[in-house]
């Protein structure tokens, strides 16, 4: 093999020249098809390019070529990662760890892996020990206080994501990340200057645009609106960079009373994510299906005499997106007795965990009819770990992720004393509130009026079973009550709770803690009925999701 012949391609792979350098690997394998090493780097190359099924053939067959080599392993965990095959990817790439703890390439996938699967706690060391491995790579330094301000270390993510600008001022991705804590703490003046700042150095950015157009308390500039139409219109753009800068002018002419022009960029922006990431709600529908088959009173009686802990430390906060979960989670946390834990995803991960705890190794929730009394008490454990996280000494922790509802049956057999709370909101209002917030991928089901209604229909059909099945803990709380009614239905969640009525829940908008929900600038107000019947202001257009929303469940 001539050794300057790869030593160009490596020059091209390295400078970002992909095509010209897997031309020069295709050459070299054709004369030398036994060499591991252009086949892994050939392997890479097109792993980069996207095409996947090739790279997995050419890094396999460096594999058996090098079956020690730690490169190649990592390269293969870093296939799994980018096919999504993340436990797999963890296995590969750990193994890697093991035998070179400071192996960064390895480091890196393995900390990206945990972080896809919601395992944060488990990827910030790892992001820790590579930002000391390459103290001078900007990415490092970002992707470590990414995921601090995921685990809510705001002082700690703020200072890596400094030393990222500090590195490399141009880095966009820091400075949208600083923004966004900001915006979390409050500061909205502070979360201004950043996405400004992404704008002078990188105009047209649809992210810190959209940013800016949905950031509350300060008028856009009118040269953004018109940014904004270009960006949404071009084709070259990215369909989800598209989508997001046309949701967020539908919230700028929303805020301004232009309803019809709001709809308009709503229906253009739902319209590029379901060309994108269409929605299978019948799918969705099969697993609620499954819940109500597995999670009958009985049941759920078998798997608590089993084993059931009597810890009342969490308090759960469900419904569906934009019901009023954040408002009730600010209130609560505003008690002495309750840190907030917002939307935590520690009982997915109990749910994922039950695959192979059994001995049938079946998916949840068929699985749970397996589990014994010590497959109980670790995923209890397990919960309830996490949630010490966020508080070792207090008496209440909040857990507010809205699509727990699908979990109240298995929360309901692992804590049967924790308080569970339902948050409702008039049908109409929570989907149109949905539609607003399609952009997020647990939200997906809201970009299109028809699988967003039937969404909707298979969420009642599952919280009208568990009110049956376990009524003792669950307690309703509908939000026009919540804000008409304050203090009253306050008190009463607050019994539902075991905690007593403090006076200091009412001035929840002045908390200083961190909002990572859409609705993080509600709560810093005063509570109000402003968004009672906002519907309304749409009934026009909205036929097709009240259609699906008095329909039958398909």
């Amino acid at each position: 093999m001539s050794s300057d012949e790869l030593a160009v391609a490596l020059r091209h792979h390295r400078d970002g020249r992909l095509p010209a350098a897997v031309e020069i690997y295709e050459r070299l394998l054709h004369r030398e098809g036994g060499n591991a090493d252009v086949h892994r780097y050939l392997g890479v190359a097109k792993l980069q390019l996207g095409d996947l099924s090739t790279a997995e053939r050419l890094l396999l067959r460096a594999a058996s070529l090098a079956p020690h080599s730690l490169q190649v392993t990592c390269d293969l965990g870093a296939l799994r990662l980018a096919q999504r095959r993340y436990r797999e990817a963890v296995k590969i790439l750990e193994d890697v760890l093991r035998r070179e703890p400071d192996h960064a390439d390895a480091l890196n996938h393995c900390a990206i892996a945990w972080t896809e699967m919601g395992h944060l706690e488990r990827a910030a060391p790892m992001f820790e020990r590579l930002s000391r491995l390459r103290p001078a790579s900007a990415g490092a330094f970002r992707q470590l206080g990414d995921v601090q301000h995921k685990l809510g270390l705001h002082e700690e993510a703020t200072a890596s994501l400094q030393r990222a600008l500090e590195l490399d001022p141009d880095d966009r991705h820091s400075r949208l990340a600083l923004g966004d804590i900001h915006e979390s703490l409050g500061r909205s003046r502070e979360a201004k200057a950043q996405y400004l700042a992404v704008l002078r150095r990188h105009p047209g950015s649809p992210l810190a645009l959209a940013r800016l157009l949905m950031l509350s308390g300060h008028e856009p500039d009118p040269a953004w609106i018109a940014q904004a139409g270009v960006i949404v219109d071009a084709r070259e753009v990215p369909l989800e960079a598209r989508a997001r800068v046309a949701i967020a002018l539908a919230h700028h002419h929303d805020r301004l009373g232009q309803y019809e022009e709001a709809f308009r960029s709503l229906e253009q922006g739902n319209a590029l994510l379901r060309e994108q990431r269409p929605y299978d709600a019948a799918r969705f529908g099969v697993a609620v299906d499954r819940l109500i088959e597995v999670f009958t009173r009985e049941e759920i009686d078998t798997l608590r005499s089993r084993f059931a802990d009597s810890s009342e430390k969490p308090i759960f906060i469900v419904g569906m997106p934009r019901s009023g979960t954040t408002l009730l989670e600010q209130m609560l946390s505003s008690h002495s007795c309750v840190e907030a834990g917002g939307e935590m995803s520690a009982m997915l991960n109990v749910a994922a965990r039950v695959r192979g705890l059994g001995a049938s190794n079946r998916d949840y929730p068929y699985g749970m009819r397996d589990l014994g009394t010590r497959e109980l008490a670790g995923l209890a454990k397990y919960y309830l770990e996490r949630i010490d996280r966020v508080s070792a000494t207090a008496a209440r922790v909040t857990d507010k992720l809205p699509f727990n509802f699908m979990h109240v049956g298995l929360i309901s057999a692992l804590f049967p004393k924790a308080a569970i709370v339902h948050c409702r909101r008039e049908p109409l209002d929570t989907c149109v509130s949905c539609l607003f917030t399609s952009f997020t991928e647990q939200i997906r089901f809201a970009n299109d009026m028809k699988t967003l209604g039937q969404y909707y229909r298979h969420y009642e059909r599952l919280m009208h079973h568990w009110r049956e099945v376990i009524p003792e803990r669950l307690l309703d709380v509908q939000y026009e009550e919540l804000v008409t009614e304050t203090e009253c239905r306050l008190r009463t969640v607050l019994a539902h709770c075991g905690l007593g009525w403090e006076p200091g829940c009412l001035d929840y908008h002045r908390s200083e803690r961190s909002v990572r929900t859409p609705s993080r600038w509600q709560v810093r107000r005063p509570v109000s009925t402003a968004s009672i019947g906002r519907w309304r202001h749409y009934r026009q257009w909205i036929g097709p999701l009240q259609e699906s929303l008095a329909g039958p469940v398909t």
